[in-house]
């Protein structure tokens, strides 16, 4: 079988060496929203700041503040990644105290994989 893009199975190496295609992708795209910046001793615009967001006041000012880290982000850090900008949303949830993030694209050379990655942005308790 033929893979585009290869990763190293940084998440749980013991399941698998490699991730391949999307799998891949997703890896790569968790680890950039996982990992702060500054938090890379040798690369310190890596990552995002998600967290400063958490104590602002839960709106839609917030939300396409976090929405434009992230996309400039994937942009930059993952080139893989063709996003659709008309799905990708932050929606803040003012009754949970969270933000809901879809994230939705194309894998750039795989013109019909198109991918879903959702997660929440929670403070921390």
């Amino acid at each position: 079988m033929n893979f585009i893009y290869k990763d190293v199975n940084i998440l749980s190496p013991t399941e698998s060496d490699s991730l391949y295609d999307e799998a891949a992708i997703i890896a790569s795209l968790s680890n950039l929203l996982s990992t702060r910046k500054g938090e890379l001793p040798f690369n310190s615009d890596y990552g995002v700041t998600l967290e400063d967001h958490l104590f602002d006041i839960i709106d839609d000012v917030t939300s396409l503040e976090i929405f434009r880290e992230i996309t400039e982000s994937i942009s930059i850090y993952e080139p893989r990644i063709i996003l659709d900008l008309a799905r990708t949303i932050v929606t803040p949830d003012v009754d949970r105290g969270e933000y809901t993030l879809t994230i939705v694209g194309r894998i750039r050379g795989m013109k019909d994989q198109l991918f879903e990655f959702e997660g929440n942005l929670t403070k921390a308790d």
